[in-house]
Order: C-alpha cells, then sequence, then structure tokens
C-alpha cells in the first residue's frame, strides 16, 4: 500500500490529541503575592520557602526542610521543643503546661485543661468544695443533702428511686403511692406550687423562685428572699459581706468591701508589667475601642495608650457638653479568659489635678465576656488608693472591682451628669490571671 493512500489530516489530529493527553497541569506553589502562572492552581506559600502553607509544619518560619525532631507536628525551627509534663503536647499549645494532660479536655472551655483548672465546670464553684465539679451548679443546690449537688443527682429527693421513673422527683415517696392513678405520686400529688419553682412542700421562700433552696445562714428562710442573707445583723442592701457574716464590717482598705469577704487588700494593690500579681492587659493580646453612647461631643483621645507597656501615660475620657448617655473606652483580650474570683483595678487621674469624690462616683467599671456585660460597681466612694511610684510621678489612683464571673473584657465609663465637663486619665486597667480565692 503507497503512504500517499493515507488520510495525512487524519493522523495528524490523533497524533497532536495524544500528545495533549499526556500533559498535566500541575499545581504550583508561590510565595504570596506571587502570580498564576500558565493557568496553573497557586498554593500561597508566605514564608516563601517552597512548602504551600496547608503542608508547611512552620507556615510564617522558612524551614524548606521541614525537619521536626520530636514528630509533633511542629517544624523545629518554630518548635519552643518544651514539653514540660512530658504529656506529648508542646507546652505553646498545652492548656496545662505544667500537668500531664494528652488529651487536653477542658469542659467550661476557658482555656485552662481540666487536669489544672481549679473549677473545671466554670460554675464559680472550687472543685475541692463544688457538689457538681463536671456540672456548673453555682447555688450548689442539694435537696436530699447526700452531698450530690441536684444538677448531677439523679435522685434529687433522695428515696431510692431514680428521678427518670420517680412520679414525685422532688419529695420523698419511695413507695411510689399514686392512689388515684393520674401519674403523679400522692406525696406531691394536689400540692400547689405557687412559684412554680418545683418544690411544693417546704418551700423555704414559697413565693419566689428558688429551686435550689439556698439557705446560707440557716434559718430557714431561702437567700432569694431573705433580706439578712447571713444573719449578721446587717440588711444585704447595706451589708459589705452580705453573704459572709460580718457583724463589725470592718473594711481595712476601704473600698466597700468588708474585711470577711475581700479578696485582696487594696493598700497594697500593684499592678506590673511584670513581677506583680496584678498584671497589665497590653497588646498585641490585648485592644482598646470606644464605646461611648449617646455622649454629645464626648471623646476618647490617645486610645492605643491604653494597652502600651508605658503605664504611665493616658488615654483620656473627655465629656464636654452632655446630657445624655456616657464616654467609655474597653480593653478586650483575645488570648485567654479570666478566672471568676478576682479584683479588676482601672489606674485613672484627674488631668486638672486631684480627683474628687463627684468624679468618682460618676465612673463606672464593666466587666465582659466575649461582649455580654457581666458585672459592674457604680459607687467608687473610698475607693482612692496612692499607688504613686507604682507606675509613675503622678498621683494615679486604682478603682478597683471584686469580680465573681469570667471576663475578657473590662469597661471604664464616665457618667453622663456627674461633673459635665472633668475628663478624666485611664492609664491601664489590671487583673490576676489566676485565681485569687486562697
Amino acid at each position: 500500500m503507497k503512504l500517499n493512500n493515507y488520510n495525512w489530516p487524519l493522523i495528524l489530529l490523533v497524533t497532536a490529541v495524544l500528545s495533549l493527553a499526556g500533559c498535566k497541569s500541575d499545581s504550583m506553589v508561590v510565595p504570596d503575592g506571587g502570580s498564576n502562572v500558565g493557568g496553573d492552581v497557586v498554593q500561597q506559600d508566605g514564608d516563601g520557602d517552597g512548602v504551600a502553607d496547608l503542608d508547611d509544619n512552620c507556615p510564617f518560619v522558612r524551614n524548606p526542610d521541614q525537619t521536626d525532631t520530636d514528630g509533633d507536628g511542629i517544624g523545629d525551627l518554630c518548635d519552643s521543643n518544651a514539653d514540660s509534663d512530658g504529656d506529648g503536647v508542646d507546652d505553646s499549645q498545652d492548656n496545662c503546661p505544667a500537668v500531664a494532660n494528652p488529651n487536653q479536655e477542658d469542659i467550661d472551655g476557658d482555656g485552662a485543661g481540666d487536669a489544672c483548672d481549679n473549677d473545671k465546670d466554670g460554675d464559680t464553684v472550687r472543685n475541692s468544695s463544688d457538689n457538681c465539679p463536671l456540672v456548673p451548679n453555682a447555688g450548689q443546690g442539694d435537696r436530699d443533702g447526700d452531698g450530690t449537688g441536684d444538677a448531677c443527682d439523679s435522685d434529687d429527693d433522695g428515696d431510692g428511686v431514680d428521678d427518670s421513673v420517680d412520679n414525685c422527683p422532688l419529695e420523698p415517696n419511695a413507695d411510689q403511692t399514686d392512689s388515684d392513678g393520674d401519674g403523679v405520686g400522692d406525696a406531691c400529688d394536689g400540692l400547689s406550687d405557687t412559684d412554680g419553682d418545683g418544690v411544693v412542700t417546704g418551700d423555704n421562700c414559697p413565693l419566689i423562685a428558688n429551686p435550689d433552696q439556698k439557705d446560707t445562714d440557716g434559718d430557714g428562710v431561702g437567700d432569694a428572699c431573705d433580706p439578712d442573707i447571713d444573719d449578721d445583723g446587717f440588711l444585704n442592701g447595706v451589708d459589705n459581706c452580705p453573704v459572709t457574716p460580718n457583724a463589725d464590717q470592718a473594711d481595712t482598705d476601704g473600698d466597700g468591701v468588708g474585711d470577711a469577704c475581700d479578696l485582696v487588700d487594696d493598700t497594697t494593690y500593684a499592678c506590673a508589667v511584670s513581677g506583680e500579681q496584678f498584671v497589665p492587659l497590653l497588646a498585641p493580646e490585648s485592644s482598646a475601642s470606644e464605646t461611648s453612647s449617646s455622649c454629645l461631643l464626648c471623646d476618647v483621645n490617645n486610645l492605643d495608650n491604653l494597652v502600651d507597656s508605658d503605664l504611665t501615660n493616658a488615654a483620656t475620657l473627655v465629656t464636654n457638653v452632655n446630657v445624655a448617655g456616657y464616654v467609655a473606652a474597653r480593653v478586650e483580650d483575645a488570648s485567654r479568659i479570666y478566672p471568676a474570683n478576682n479584683v479588676v483595678g482601672v489606674a485613672v487621674s484627674d488631668p486638672g489635678g486631684s480627683l474628687s469624690l463627684d468624679l468618682l462616683n460618676g465612673t463606672t467599671v464593666v466587666t465582659y465576656l466575649d461582649g455580654v456585660a457581666q458585672e459592674s460597681n457604680i459607687n467608687f466612694d473610698g475607693l482612692g488608693v496612692d499607688l504613686g511610684g507604682l507606675l509613675g510621678e503622678t498621683e494615679i489612683t486604682f478603682l478597683t472591682l471584686q469580680t465573681t464571673l469570667p471576663f475578657n473584657g473590662i469597661e471604664i465609663r464616665r457618667g453622663a451628669l456627674v461633673d459635665l465637663l472633668s475628663d478624666l486619665n485611664v492609664h491601664a486597667v489590671c487583673a490576676s490571671p489566676v485565681d485569687i480565692l486562697p
């Protein structure tokens, strides 16, 4: 057969297709800011070491050899190479760096692993005294007095019948007698629960819901309706330790919190970048923002001074013509949640001279957790503490707020109608990174 009998156009077409089939479009790794060359898929390489970020064990540090001596998934060049507790988790990522906890469990999600968290469930009650250490129950209700809180007790009334099948789960009735067969045991059938708290007999606050029946002073009147919870002779509203008996109302440091329940002696309160229990919330972990509300011509000057390491300079809350609202600044720490049992300290001074009582009384400190307000203190009468020498040469005063709830933000406000033209310097906000209860 002669070659000129072949269909040469067809042969050339098939050859071209077969050649193309042998090609492939590979993805290519280029440094951040590189271009998509020839249509290839581009994988970002932030540190420019030739290893794509998704596969790089040190995505922000050049390490083309990807050496990982301890095999923990973190390249040697960015690995602290420290595992203090020997649990296989690098200290830089370990939520309990000093206590072995390879599973990194953290029930309350507060960043402190259960193995080293003294309040695992985050209900502000220490594990050692919590009757439900793994289930939040701040009220510590224990209806049957068996030492196991109602929140985790499967038999709340202690009658030997599991709550799931008990026809009177809050009233002891081991025999489960139900004369009329209506599914409600005789022990609680027909009884009224005026306040709707589930307790029908022996309710120590029959008109106010208090399912935990907490009675701090054991006087038979539940805390929810007891005008003197600690039974020390001072009504709750004027008692400087409302849940701790202190008939003498002693308050050595004059901070409005009685010695019997004061977490810290404010006369020795000190805040510093290092060497003190109380530390300032600083950048880059913390950021400051103005949070003023309905305040006419108000402003916050030099806001960044609130989170820099120079504790002698200040942001200034400026009030001009104001008829409503408040001027405020907030500092939030994105790196941690501060424990519940704490004392927040806000270092302030008066740009025009000595702080006046009116100026302090017009100031509010509020704690926040993920942007939600937790606690506040409005009246700072008598809270001035001269800390000159601790934060610098000028007279600086700490306004303190004793906390009972976790927080990661602190806000300071200047009210609308008190000392309208009085500005306030705010040097720093401080707290203890650990629980300060003994």
